[in-house]
C-alpha cells in the first residue's frame, strides 16, 4: 500500500531525568550516570483530524567513564503502541516485533 504524499504530523510529550544535572556547579562530571527519558508520541496522517496511533517509549541509558576520553555505554528500550486509530497507516510507521519485517506481519 502507498500512502499519497502529504505532511506527517508528530505530537511529542517527553519526560527526562538525568543524574548528572543535579551536580552543583563547578564539580566535574560524575564517572557514572543513568539517564532515564519517557517519551508518548501521537502520529497523524496529513492533518491533525486523521490520527494514526499513539506510542510510547522509555529508554534507560547508563555512562561510565574510565578515562578522560574512554566511555562506555549501555541502553535499554521499551517501545509500544498505546492505541491505533487507522492499522493501514499505522502500518507505515510501525517497525514491527519479533520474528517480523518493517510492513509486514
Amino acid at each position: 500500500m502507498i500512502l499519497d504524499e502529504g505532511i506527517d504530523w508528530i505530537a511529542r510529550t517527553s519526560f527526562a531525568v538525568d543524574s548528572a544535572k543535579s551536580q552543583p556547579e563547578g564539580i566535574p562530571e560524575p564517572r557514572h550516570r543513568v539517564v532515564f527519558n519517557s517519551v508518548f508520541n501521537a502520529r497523524f496522517r496529513n492533518t491533525l483530524a486523521n490520527p494514526a496511533s499513539v506510542d510510547h517509549s522509555n529508554v534507560v541509558q547508563s555512562y561510565h567513564r574510565l578515562w578522560n576520553h574512554v566511555f562506555i555505554t549501555e541502553s535499554l528500550a521499551f517501545n509500544y503502541p498505546v492505541f491505533i486509530w487507522n492499522r493501514e497507516i499505522s502500518r507505515y510507521y510501525n517497525l514491527g516485533g519479533f520474528n517480523t519485517i518493517r510492513g509486514y506481519t
